[in-house]
């Protein structure tokens, strides 16, 4: 047997091993080290771990700390997708696109280091600042974050860096909206992202993921699982306690901008009624700790803190909660999908069961509400719920740009004594929002 023919039958045992990326990648794919130069890309287990679950699964979460090269393993991914299966189209996008054509650089770099008898199968035969093309058809290109991303295109795998930070008005919400639909032939997503507060798609994604609400497998990354204590004590000397939460814990608490310190945040599930026997749930969307059902201590203060949705076909709820100032219990929630004229009664009927004052912020959605309230006390004084007419309520407090300030500095200082007790189990989440 000639040379030549051992070399090809070597290279087609070798090119069969490297289907798995792992081996693919500990052997093949080279990185460049700051300080080292050129090496070898000897994985981390979290980092085999996760080739193993990009190769496995079609939709993947990463929720990540600071420097643990997770963006060089997904190019070492992307670069053995492209190069042992054909006709792949792969969009790498960022919310900067230096940030994604730097990833697709590093692709690149990958490619040209690997052995000469690798590149002489599958050549490059495009290669601009913005993607690469292989002789295979398969192409990996870069964009910015955009609503508009990939429309059109039927995509292999999509990757979306730093999720979280993507900025308004192109939201990741809109993007991903934009671009589910160019998976639908099969394509497969990877998600990664350092957390960035509560509120946005990266959060609802990555917790519907645990839940398994969703097709994404998540995947938690913290940095002990490459560096020491010492290592972490050093990089969080002079960072804040929001900060450290973000980077390097993975944590969504406090992430963003809250008014409520972050260390309350993270003990404030504590006083939430976990008990289901101790509350009244009803099919309206009412829930009642039970305690304050049917009989009221003497000395309660009720305010009902009103919030109103943006109309029936935004998505979001019309809700209340009514808590007893005087004992710090919140006692009762309402929650529902309900047009304004049925939300008005329930707030009259309750607000009247509890003697309970309403606060409605006088914002544009919150408007709709007051202007109700207002016609009914104007126009039929005579209206009653449940034998109660409603010129009996008390009063109707606003909030509104004049005293929001002492409206939030009032919530802060309640939720910081830690104190108010619960049934809603929904209010650490919306403590987190606020």
């Amino acid at each position: 047997m000639k040379d030549s023919e051992k070399f090809n039958i070597l290279l087609k045992q070798e090119l069969e091993k490297c289907i798995d990326p792992v081996y693919f990648t500990e052997n093949y794919v080279k990185i460049v080290h700051p300080k080292k130069g050129v090496i070898d890309f000897d994985l981390y287990d979290y980092q085999a771990n996760l080739l193993r679950a990009f190769k496995k699964n079609r939709f993947n979460i990463v929720l990540k700390a600071r420097q643990l090269g997770v963006s060089t393993v997904v190019a070492a991914y992307c670069l053995h997708r492209a190069f042992f299966k054909n006709n792949q189209n792969i969009l790498v996008c960022a919310t900067k696109l230096d940030t994604a054509k730097n990833i697709v650089g590093i692709i690149k770099s990958m490619y040209n280091r690997l052995p000469k008898a690798f590149k002489m199968i599958n050549p490059l035969i495009m290669d601009n600042i913005t993607g690469i093309r292989l002789s295979n058809g398969s192409i990996i290109q870069s964009s910015t974050t955009t609503e508009d991303l990939g429309r059109s295109q039927a995509l292999s795998l999509l990757v979306i860096d730093e999720a979280a930070w993507v900025k308004k008005p192109n939201s990741l919400e809109k993007i991903w909206a934009s671009l589910r639909p160019t998976l639908a032939t099969g394509g497969d997503c990877i998600i990664i992202s350092t957390p960035n507060g509560i509120g946005n798609k990266f959060y609802e994604l990555y917790k519907e993921a645990e839940e398994g609400k969703n097709e994404f497998v998540p995947h938690k990354l913290m940095w002990y699982l490459r560096y020491d204590k010492e290592w972490f004590e050093k990089e969080c000397k002079d960072k804040t306690p929001q900060e450290i939460a973000q980077e390097y814990c993975c944590e969504f608490i406090g992430s963003g901008k809250t008014v409520i310190d972050v260390n309350i945040l993270s003990d404030i599930g504590n006083n939430i009624i976990k008990d289901k026997d101790l509350i009244t749930q009803l099919d309206n969307g009412i829930n009642i700790y039970k305690l304050y059902e049917n009989n009221l201590p003497d000395n309660s203060v009720n305010i009902m803190f009103c919030d109103v949705s943006r109309g029936e076909n935004s998505g979001d709820y019309n809700a209340f909660h009514i808590i007893d100032i005087v004992n710090k219990i919140q006692f009762c929630d309402f929650k529902a999908k309900i047009d304004i004229n049925n939300y008005v009664n329930i707030v009259l009927k309750y607000a009247i069961k509890y003697n309970a004052s309403i606060m409605i912020e006088n914002n544009g959605v919150g408007h709709s509400l007051i202007s109700s309230l207002l016609m009914l006390y104007r126009e039929r004084p005579d209206y009653t719920v449940e034998g109660t007419k409603i010129e009996d309520i008390k009063i109707i407090c606003e909030t509104h740009a004049r005293n929001m300030t002492n409206v939030i500095e009032n919530i802060n200082e309640f939720v910081e004594e830690n104190s108010l007790v619960t049934d809603d189990i929904e209010y650490d989440d919306i403590i987190f929002y606020f």
